[in-house]
Parts: C-alpha cells; structure tokens; sequence
C-alpha cells in the first residue's frame, strides 16, 4: 500500500506507508529468525557449524522486506533487510549453544537434572545471561566475514529487484 503526500511546496512523494515499513521489518525479523533456527537445527544435526547458511538467513529477510513493502526501493528498506540479519545470527547461535550446554548438563549431572532446562529463552533468564555473556567468546573473524558478505549480499537484493520491477513495469 503506497502512501502520496503532497508537501506545502506541491512537490509530491511517493513511497511506502508507514504499515508497509512496520510490516517489512516484522516480517524480515520473523523470517530471519525462522532461519536462524532452521540454521541452528541444522548445526546441531550435522555436528558442525555451516556458518555460510547466512546468506539463507540474509535472503529470506531481504526478499520478506521486498514483498512486505510492495516492491518499494528506499535507503530505510535496505537497513531494515540488513538488520534482519542479526536476530537471526543470533538465533543459529543460541539453538547450538543451547545444545552444547544440555550436553555438557547431561555428562556432568544426568539427563534428570537437564530436562529442567527450557529450551524456550523467555522461561530462563539464567541461560540467557550465560548465553549473552559467552556470546563473544562464540564469534570468531569467520562468522565476521560471512556476516560482511551477506550485509553485502542483502543491501543489493532489494536494490536489484527494484531495477528489475522498474524495467518490466511498462510491458
């Protein structure tokens, strides 16, 4: 849904409406995260860190942000497709931390004292500190280059689309 305001000046302005931007960045946010966790899932499941899925991550923000705000090309748009990034690194990390501690719960203390732990963050405030605090001790110069790639790769994709919106707009 676009939104035309017409300034004092009579110039006018075509963009998109303020829904469309909360919209794009609930959408871009929910479907980063939703990769995240299919990331993660997919860590714990192959034993290693496929830290390349990023770009997986990265795409499904940044084209969520295309079809959420109706094809639109604006700076703001590109920022929010960039930090859908973020929750959903975010995400990936936390399902392999989270899988790493159950394990080291259940060497140490036995599978009866594990299941206390919830894997759902909002339920332990505890493992969240831990998971925050040892967050820098996880990030390393690798996930920091691919995190530059996908910001790369996710500031052109809305860009792209809009050129190729445009171009076949009028056939």
């Amino acid at each position: 849904m676009e939104s035309i305001n017409t300034l004092e000046s009579g110039i006018t302005i075509e963009g998109p409406s303020i829904i469309s931007l909360i919209t794009a960045f609930v959408g871009s946010m929910t479907m980063a995260v939703c990769g995240g966790i299919l990331w993660g899932l997919l860590s714990v499941l192959t034993k290693h860190e496929i830290r390349f899925m990023i770009l997986f991550v990265g795409m499904l923000g940044s084209l969520s942000v295309i079809i959420l705000s109706n094809k639109n090309k604006l700076f703001i748009l590109q920022i929010i497709a960039i930090s859908s990034i973020i929750p959903g690194f975010l995400a990936s990390k936390y399902i392999v931390f989270f899988y790493h501690i159950k394990n080291l719960i259940i060497k140490e203390y036995g599978a009866d004292i594990a299941s206390y732990l919830p894997m759902i963050p909002g339920l332990s405030k505890v493992t969240i500190q831990f998971f925050l605090k040892s967050l820098i001790f996880s990030i390393n110069s690798y996930d920091m280059a691919w995190i530059i790639i996908t910001s790369i790769m996710v500031w052109e994709i809305p860009r792209i689309a809009f050129l190729y919106v445009k171009k076949h707009e009028f056939k």
